[in-house]
C-alpha cells in the first residue's frame, strides 16, 4: 500500500472517530438537559448535507447541533452546536480558526410558541457574529437585528456564546461550561 493510501485511510478513520466523539458529547448534553427539564427537539444532529456528486462540500457537515424545548416555556428554544468549519456558503464574516462549541437561547416573545417556526441553521448563529472572541463572552441580539435579517421568521431576541471545542474534555466540563451557562442565558 502506498503512503498516500495509508494517509487517506488514516484520515477516514479519524473522521469516524471525530463523529463518534462529538456524538458522545451531544448525547451527554441531551442527558443533562433532560434532567433539567429540557427535551431534545428530535434525533437530528446535522442538516443541509448532500449525497450529490455536484455538492461535495456538503458531504461532511460543517455544524452539528441539538435543539431543546420545554413545555413550561413554549416561547424559548435552546441550542448547543459544534461548528467544525466555515459555513458551506461562505457567509461567516470571520473565519473559523478552530472547531467551536456554541450555545444559545432564542426567545420568540411572550405568548408565542416556538412550534415549527425555527430553522436548523439557527445552530450556526454564533458563526455569523462579528468580532467574536470565542472564549465564552455572551453575545445578545442588537437593536434592529430582525430588520437586517428579515421579518416574521426570527425570534424576538437571542443570547449565545462560543468556546473552543477542545476546552471540553470531560463530563464535568459539559455541565460547567455548556449546560449550566446555557440555562443561565435562559434565566436572565
Amino acid at each position: 500500500m502506498s503512503e498516500d493510501g495509508k494517509n487517506i485511510l488514516s484520515l477516514v478513520k479519524q473522521i469516524r472517530n471525530l463523529c463518534e466523539e462529538t456524538s458522545l458529547l451531544l448525547r451527554t448534553v441531551d442527558e443533562r438537559m433532560e434532567k433539567k427539564g429540557w427535551d431534545s427537539y428530535n434525533n437530528t444532529s446535522i442538516a443541509y448535507s448532500s449525497a450529490s456528486v455536484q455538492n461535495p462540500k456538503q458531504w461532511f457537515p460543517d455544524t452539528l447541533f441539538r435543539f431543546y424545548k420545554n413545555s413550561r416555556y413554549e416561547n424559548i428554544l435552546l441550542f448547543v452546536s459544534i461548528i467544525l468549519d466555515d459555513d458551506f456558503w461562505g457567509q461567516y464574516v470571520e473565519k473559523i480558526t478552530e472547531p467551536l462549541i456554541t450555545v444559545g437561547c432564542f426567545d420568540f416573545g411572550r405568548g408565542n410558541k416556538v412550534g415549527e417556526k425555527w430553522e436548523y441553521y439557527y445552530a450556526k448563529l454564533y458563526g455569523y457574529l462579528e468580532n467574536r472572541k470565542d472564549q465564552g463572552e455572551v453575545r445578545e441580539s442588537p437593536q434592529g437585528w430582525k430588520e437586517e435579517f428579515g421579518k416574521g421568521w426570527l425570534p424576538e431576541y437571542y443570547k449565545c456564546f462560543g468556546l473552543p471545542l477542545t476546552s471540553i474534555t470531560n463530563a464535568q466540563d459539559i455541565e460547567s461550561k455548556i449546560v449550566e451557562p446555557l440555562l443561565k442565558l435562559f434565566s436572565k
